[in-house]
């Protein structure tokens, strides 16, 4: 399996805290429920919404601005079901308000103000992903402790086979390494 190694599950969980310090009151996200639903949830959430999601905030809070951080807000208002979306957005807000954007990240500031002031939605996974982005987290890693902070519902016993299980149902995350 691949999160065996303690080392492994030690780092996706030090990501999940660190790029959401909330962490401890967060309620549950866009998954919630027995083991048994989690095939739906990663057809019908995880591939379709968050994984995009994240892949996109990932690269837009390394190469855009907040313009294209609530674009990818406005896509999650549009196509995400209603509690699931309401959900995301709170915890996204929890999340903003709960942490200061590095020094220089004008991206993230000016996202964060824009989320504050009610002018885009603020979804979790958005800003979850440009913070790990601007500490320089891979998207493999940062997509994992997203999937874990989704995958809190289930016993204990059951979250690390659920999140390899997620992992390894994904799309093949885009190359690190881009031309100039």
């Amino acid at each position: 399996m691949l999160f065996e190694d303690a080392s492994v599950r030690e780092e996706v969980f030090r990501v999940a805290k660190l790029c959401a310090p909330c962490l401890d009151r967060l309620g549950e996200l866009t998954f919630s429920g027995p083991a048994s639903g989690l095939e739906s949830w990663r057809e019908m959430v995880l591939a379709r919404h968050i994984f995009p999601a994240a892949m996109g905030a990932h690269e837009v809070a390394q190469t855009g601005g907040a313009r294209e951080l609530s674009a990818i807000d406005r896509i999650l208002d549009e196509t995400l079901a209603g509690p699931l979306a309401q959900r995301s957005r709170d915890a996204g807000r929890m999340l903003t308000a709960d942490f200061t954007a590095p020094a220089g990240e004008r991206t993230l500031i000016r996202y964060g103000k824009a989320v504050a002031a009610g002018e885009t939605s603020g979804h979790f996974v958005t800003i979850f992903s440009a913070r790990a982005a601007t500490f320089h987290i891979p998207p493999r890693t940062t997509v994992t402790a997203l999937i874990l902070l989704e995958m809190r519902s289930l016993p204990l016993n059951e979250i690390w086979a659920a999140v390899a299980a997620a992992v390894h149902h994904l799309p093949e995350f885009p190359p690190l390494l881009r031309a100039a």
